[in-house]
């Protein structure tokens, strides 16, 4: 990675690299956001199902899971699909942190946001609230269209209401962990968090078109 960073930093600038190299990463994992709105569609049409089984088991929860898990394993669905393009870039910035520190802290990409850079620094993380903003309102866009209140929903237990609540405001709040992250961090990798991030936006809104939101 160091060898690769410092390639692509003499040809496009340090700032360059770093977006360069997290565009070629997105692009490598965008089969696994493919299926991972596949495996969405798919959840999509389980909801009913998913639904009578809350309905059916609302005293046991664990009964529950277990027969949800087995209804998602029977159709080809995996209910965690939608993690894995964001675990893969996990060693990705393991390795661009260690390229930056190998080229020192005093270089602008390896400062952070108390340093000298603040004012550039403040900028990046300005670009990686307004995404996480959008990405935070998208989501309460799809959440609230994808809540069908159908009869068997209805039944559900207040137990289970309130934790679909629960985890409606979590996906509203989860956006604006990154930001929270960035600032923390090397500008090079909140220069990554930002690209990365705005290609999940733009990426999602086109993969979607057709569901709702």
């Amino acid at each position: 990675m160091h060898a690769v960073f410092i390639l692509l930093a003499n040809l496009l600038t340090p700032f360059g690299a770093v977006v360069a190299i997290t565009l070629a990463v997105r692009a490598a994992l965008h089969p696994l956001t493919r299926a991972a709105v596949r495996g969405e569609r798919a959840k999509l049409r389980l909801a009913p199902k998913l639904a009578e089984l809350q309905r059916r088991h609302a005293k046991n929860p664990t009964r529950a899971a277990e027969e949800s898990l087995a209804l998602h394993r029977a159709e080809g669905v995996s209910p965690f699909a939608g993690l894995l393009p964001v675990l893969a870039q996990a060693p990705i910035i393991f390795l661009l942190y260690r390229a930056v520190a190998a080229e020192g802290a005093g270089t602008l990409l390896g400062q952070h946001l108390v340093s000298g850079a603040a004012p550039l620094f403040a900028l990046v993380l300005a670009g990686v609230a307004v995404v996480a903003w959008l990405t935070s309102r998208r989501t309460a866009m799809l959440m609230r269209t994808t809540a069908t209140p159908s009869p068997a929903i209805a039944a559900t237990a207040d137990g289970t209401q309130n934790s679909a609540a629960l985890l409606g405001r979590l996906s509203r709040v989860l956006p604006y962990t990154t930001l929270v992250f960035a600032a923390f961090v090397p500008m090079a990798i909140a220069v990554y968090l930002l690209t990365s991030t705005g290609w999940t936006l733009v990426e999602n809104t086109l993969l979607r078109r057709g569901l709702p939101g």
